[in-house]
């Protein structure tokens, strides 16, 4: 075959190419959603336009093409220029979607985009932590605090005006037991951003410190009998015999507590000298405090000089 049979052939292979690639039978017309990307935009501003518009693109060419450039995810970019004003409109040109023939850009819906700005404000706001649910009855917190107890907010000025404090996710108070007092409690929790441009720079979660403690309640044992604890308890006698105690503790375990129990008692030593008051002394289970014995001493009687009813 020679020269000039290749080239006829390689001419008519290049028209059936042609012909199928731009083929009216094979051309399709096709609306593409394409996002809108802003470039350069002021630190002084924040943009209050929705930046998740997208712009209807209509697309005529071969399917197979428009195929492959939906897939390119092709995206408009907006320079915002220096010194804009509040507000800004941008055009937008097919050119930005490099997009070449045999496809073609048919229509841009919008073909403009209005920008809008506000001032961007900045100010430390107050952390606030709100609760939900009951505190078990036998515990209290003894404090709460969040670190940092205040965070820098930047929004728009229009959102900051009267922003006083930022709430973070509830505590659940339901969570904690008599088995966290005495302990500081520490968990992190997600701040909830105010507004729709309210961003705080340094994270959107604090630390909370709790702390707890157990709730602690007074409770008076009436007329409880006092032991003699001595090896000379077949000589004396005491009085009063019993005695009113006053015992605190844990809500829970005060609460709990039986009279037989305590155990109020004095202690005669050998050569103790019978004219002189005894100290109630109190034996308690542990983790019980004392707070007063009411007598606080009993008097000794001698049962080896006290008188007998009917002689003198």
């Amino acid at each position: 075959m020679n020269k000039l049979a290749l080239k006829s052939l390689a001419l008519v292979i290049a028209l059936l190419i042609w012909w199928f690639v731009n083929g009216e039978s094979n051309i399709t017309v096709k609306t593409i959603l394409v996002p809108v990307d802003f470039k350069d935009k002021p630190s002084s501003k924040i943009i209050v336009s929705d930046l998740n518009s997208q712009i209807k693109v209509i697309l005529r060419g071969p399917g197979f093409m428009i195929n492959k450039v939906e897939a390119a995810q092709p995206i408009f970019k907006v320079l915002i220029p220096p010194n804009v004003d509040n507000k800004y409109t941008a055009v937008l040109s097919k050119y930005d979607l490099g997009i070449t023939p045999p496809v073609e850009v048919v229509k841009i819906d919008p073909d403009t985009i209005d920008v809008l700005f506000e001032k961007s404000e900045s100010k430390e706001i107050e952390v606030n932590v709100p609760r939900v649910g009951s505190l078990n009855e036998n515990i209290k917190i003894q404090s709460i605090r969040t670190i940092p107890e205040k965070v820098l907010v930047v929004g728009t000025e229009s959102e900051l005006k009267n922003l006083k404090k930022i709430d973070t996710e509830p505590l659940d108070l339901r969570e904690f037991t008599l088995e966290h007092a005495s302990r500081t409690l520490t968990k992190k929790l997600r701040l909830k951003l105010p507004g729709k441009f309210v961003s705080v720079p340094s994270g959107d979660q604090v630390d909370l410190e709790v702390e707890l403690a157990a709730i602690e309640i007074e409770r008076t044992f009436a007329a409880v009998p006092i032991e003699i604890r001595s090896v000379l308890s077949d000589s004396f006698a005491i009085s009063p015999t019993r005695a009113n105690v006053i015992l605190a503790g844990q809500k829970k375990v005060i609460e709990g507590l039986r009279k037989d129990e305590i155990f109020p008692y004095v202690r005669i030593l050998p050569g103790f000298d019978s004219r002189e008051s005894v100290k109630i002394q109190v034996e308690v289970p542990r983790g019980i405090t004392i707070s007063r014995v009411d007598p606080v001493e009993v008097s000794l009687i001698d049962k080896k000089n006290a008188v007998k009813p009917g002689k003198k």
